[in-house]
């Protein structure tokens, strides 16, 4: 076994609690995984190996052959989604929120490579640049935020969305907000799809808008979404995970298949 072992960690790995190795994204999911929330299998490409790539310009000798591995572990072939995890990330006054890369579906083993680099260079990019000179961070700026790299087993999504811990429209409420879409929560995160919008209150009141107030024109998949989203489970689960973290308000990105899990 070569140097390039170290620079691949996975959930188990005792590096995957420190986000300065893993970066904050698979520091908070290892998290999720050790506290037995549901989370999909996933390693991570550490940070370490951004530096080298940073550095020299090239991969670290073998990780290549060692990322290849894990992905068919994952089973490649169905599907596999690379997400960025930067250190500087998911932070409490800095999210980063749609600054990072995202890619989804990747199945052959040249877009892996492909899409890994992406987000390696996205780090550098000016509209990171910018987010960091627009939040004051000085310590940071001008430097390339180190990046891990998510490497992850898709679900089969048949409702997708984010759970906010706090109401963002009235953080003063004790009121969970859900957005759901259906399928894949991309086009919600990027803007270019309306969701389905609940609130449920510290009584468990449940209170869902759907995209379109005119309940007659919506289409026979929105409808199926009311039933399809386990609006009461993700709410017990949002509050589970906060319990587990301290009570630090979370935003949570999550999906449901077809068996509403």
């Amino acid at each position: 076994m070569g140097n390039h072992v170290k620079y691949l960690v996975g959930f188990e790995d005792d590096r995957a609690l420190d986000p300065n190795v893993v970066g904050q994204k698979f520091f908070n999911l290892a998290k999720a995984t050790r506290a037995g929330f549901a989370v999909p299998r996933a390693v991570v490409v550490s940070t370490a190996a951004h530096r080298f790539y940073i550095t020299h310009g090239t991969w670290p000798d073998g990780l290549l052959d060692e990322i290849s591995e894990a992905a068919d572990d994952l089973d490649l072939d169905r599907g596999l989604s690379i997400r960025s995890s930067a250190t500087l990330e998911d932070l409490e006054k800095q999210s980063f929120a749609g600054q990072y890369r995202t890619f989804l579906w990747v199945i052959n083993k040249v877009e892996l490579k492909n899409k890994i680099e992406e987000c390696w260079q996205e780090a550098g990019s000016q509209t990171i640049q910018s987010y960091l000179k627009a939040k004051n961070n000085s310590g940071v700026a001008g430097q390339i935020p180190l990046m891990g790299v998510i490497i992850q087993k898709m679900v089969n999504a048949v409702a997708a969305g984010i759970a906010f811990g706090r109401n963002p429209m009235n953080p003063a409420r004790d009121e969970i907000v859900i957005e759901a879409v259906k399928g894949l929560a991309e086009k919600l995160v990027s803007g270019h799809s309306t969701p389905y919008r609940a609130i449920i209150d510290r009584k468990n009141k449940l209170r869902v808008t759907p995209p379109s107030r005119d309940l007659s024109r919506l289409t026979v998949g929105e409808e199926m979404l009311m039933t399809l989203v386990p609006w009461y489970d993700i709410a017990t689960l949002v509050r589970a995970l906060q319990s587990a973290d301290d009570d630090v308000c979370l935003d949570i990105e999550g999906a449901s298949d077809e068996s509403k899990n």
